[in-house]
């Protein structure tokens, strides 16, 4: 073989070799690309969700979560459609911005659920966990009547865990309407006493203490959430 030859082949092997190693940083690139998105597109997700279930653990209802999910989709670029399970509408981001709402992605809806997560059993000898059950009950109905009012009334209000995990309600305004209860309801009571001291008698006290929290509580809590993001032909993190 001439040596014209020998240096035409090495210059061949040479571009070849370098078009596969473009090729493979260009793929790798994109690789990295998709699972960055992958992971803001999940960041995105984890953080809508994560107000809206603050949001209605704060305000005991969903009646003026409109401007919050108006600033989520402008601070993350995502469409948010919400409504209840009964598929009631609450807020849609594309009717906030005065647009046309245009069809909703293809993609399962996301569960919201604004009830709270009960620490009234982390560590709890069964006699304390039903008395911290049916405590917890009456703090968390009371606070919940208490923000819905409050924001029915317009009136700004905060809220945080208290060391039962329910909702410890607190605003700068309270409307002569929205009095925090000064007592227990005793008939209420009674039947939440005897709601939680029945579990005493079952297997798995705390999975039935916590059935007895949302079941006692369930005419006070706000129904759960399907948030849909994204629109229709648009691909999904």
């Amino acid at each position: 073989m001439s040596f014209r030859l020998r240096v035409l082949g090495l210059l061949m092997l040479v571009a070849m070799a370098a078009t596969a190693a473009t090729a493979w940083l260009t793929l790798r690139q994109a690789n990295r690309q998709v699972r960055d998105s992958v992971t803001a597109g999940r960041q995105e997700v984890s953080r809508i969700t994560t107000e809206l279930h603050a949001y209605g653990f704060a305000h005991g209802s969903w009646q003026g979560v409109a401007p919050t999910v108006g600033r989520l989709s402008r601070e993350t670029g995502q469409r948010i459609r919400v409504a209840t399970e009964a598929d009631v509408l609450l807020a849609d981001s594309d009717a906030l911005a005065g647009r046309e709402p245009r069809p909703v992605s293809g993609q399962p809806p996301v569960l919201v659920d604004p009830r709270p997560r009960p620490r009234f059993l982390e560590g709890r000898a069964p006699g304390v966990g039903v008395k911290d059950t049916i405590v917890s009950i009456f703090r968390y109905r009371a606070a919940t009547r208490y923000a819905a009012c409050l924001t029915r009334s317009g009136a700004e209000l905060t809220a945080r865990p208290d060391a039962y995990g329910m909702p410890e309600v607190r605003t700068d305004h309270q409307p002569p309407q929205c009095a925090k209860p000064a007592s227990k309801d005793l008939r209420t009571a009674q039947e939440d006493a005897s709601a939680a001291t029945a579990c005493e008698s079952r297997p798995r006290l705390e999975d039935c203490l916590r059935r007895v929290f949302y079941e006692r509580t369930r005419s006070v809590t706000p129904p759960r959430l399907q948030v849909r993001l994204g629109v229709r032909d648009e691909s999904q993190p």
